[in-house]
């Protein structure tokens, strides 16, 4: 998978980034994380494995302190 292709969102997927910021968010507004944030993820994870983007998004959303009010977005989306 090429590197670019990693980051893209689908038609209808439950996050997007926001346009012209560094920022992820769930469709609707909540915020997921920054760029930044996502990046010290990954490059930690990458001596391991990396997972498939949304799946790591989806943890990123159920650790944060705001995660029931997100999930439940995110179940209504899907």
């Amino acid at each position: 998978m090429e590197f670019y292709d990693y980051f893209q969102t689908n038609v209808n997927y439950f996050w997007s980034w926001e346009e012209g910021t560094e920022l992820l968010s769930i469709d609707g507004g909540h915020t997921i994380a920054y760029r930044k944030h996502i990046s010290a993820i990954l490059d930690y994870l990458s001596e391991y494995g990396i997972p498939p983007f949304g799946s790591l998004l989806l943890v990123i959303i159920a650790t944060n302190n705001t995660f029931g009010n997100s999930l439940m977005l995110v179940e209504k989306i899907v």
